[in-house]
C-alpha cells in the first residue's frame, strides 16, 4: 500500500485469477478508480512507492517491467528490465527512481522519462531549490562608525535586498528563474484546462447572451441551407371602406 494525500494505492496479486492490479481509493469521496486490464502486470507486484511533490505513483514486477502511474491510476510509462526487481522507492522530489535488484541498489533517472509536463514540474523544483550564494558581511571598524556622520552610520547599518535597491540589475539567472517559473505555470494551466476538456467537464466563464438579432440572423442561416436560398415574400394589402367592414386583399409572391 501507498499512501498520495487522500488516495490509497494498494497492488493486488491473485495468482489464481492471473491478476496483478493496482487500485485506487479516494478516502474523502469513499471512491475507487481503476485502469484497463491491459495496463495491469502479468507477473506479481513486488514494489509500490509513492511521490507526493510530483504526485506519481510506481509499481515493479516479476515480470521484469517497472510501471509509472499518475494519481487518477493512469499508466504514463512502462520500463522494462533485464532482471527482477524487489522493491522500489522515488528519492526527494521524484527526479529519480530507487530500485532494490537483489543484493543491489540502482538509480534511474527520470527527468527524461517522464511526459514532458513532469519535466518542466522537476525542472521549476530544482530552480526554486537552488538560490545564490550570499556574501557574509564586511565587518566595519568601531573607529571607522566613530567617524562618519549620523546619517552615513544609518545608511551603513541598514540592510537592502538587491532586487529591492534602485539601479541595480536583476542576475540573469534569477531572472531566468522566474521566467521559467512563470512559462511552468502557464503550461500547467493549460495542461488542466486540456484534462478538463477531454472529460468534458471545461466550461466557458462567460456565456454569450442570445439577442434577437441573434435568432433572426440563425433563422436566415438556416433556411438558407434548408431551400439554398433566402426566401423572397412580398405582400401588397388593398383596403376600402364598405361600410364598417375592410376588407384586405393579399397577393404573396415568393420566389424560389
Amino acid at each position: 500500500m501507498a499512501i498520495l494525500k487522500s488516495l490509497l494505492f494498494v497492488a493486488f496479486n491473485d495468482p489464481s485469477t492471473a491478476t496483478y492490479s493496482l487500485i485506487q481509493y479516494n478516502l474523502e469521496t469513499q471512491t475507487r478508480e481503476d485502469h484497463l486490464p491491459g495496463d495491469d502486470h502479468q507477473d506479481q507486484v513486488t514494489g509500490l512507492g509513492c511521490c507526493p511533490e510530483l504526485g506519481l505513483v510506481a509499481t515493479s514486477g516479476r515480470d521484469r517491467k517497472v510501471r509509472i502511474w499518475n494519481q487518477h491510476n493512469q499508466l504514463l510509462r512502462t520500463l522494462c528490465l533485464n532482471d527482477t526487481p524487489q522493491s522500489l522507492a522515488f528519492s526527494k522530489g521524484g527526479a529519480e527512481l530507487l530500485l532494490g535488484v537483489r543484493t543491489n541498489v540502482y538509480r534511474i533517472n527520470l527527468s527524461r522519462l517522464l511526459p514532458m509536463s513532469y519535466q518542466l514540474k522537476l525542472q521549476a523544483m530544482f530552480l526554486e531549490s537552488s538560490s545564490l550564494p550570499v556574501d557574509p558581511p564586511i565587518p566595519i571598524l568601531s573607529s571607522a562608525l566613530l567617524a562618519m556622520s549620523e546619517e552615513d552610520r544609518r545608511r551603513l547599518t541598514q540592510t537592502h535586498s538587491i532586487l529591492s535597491s534602485p539601479g541595480v540589475e536583476v542576475p540573469r539567472n534569477l531572472q531566468e528563474s522566474k521566467e521559467k517559473s512563470e512559462e511552468y505555470t502557464r503550461l500547467c494551466t493549460r495542461d488542466q484546462e486540456l484534462q478538463l476538456l477531454l472529460e468534458g467537464r471545461l466550461e466557458h466563464s462567460k456565456k454569450t447572451k442570445i439577442s434577437k438579432k441573434n435568432k433572426r440572423d440563425a433563422m436566415e442561416r438556416y433556411l438558407q441551407l434548408l431551400y439554398r436560398d433566402i426566401a423572397c415574400i412580398k405582400v401588397s394589402v388593398h383596403s376600402e371602406m364598405l361600410g364598417k367592414a375592410v376588407r384586405e386583399h393579399s397577393i404573396i409572391k415568393i420566389r424560389e
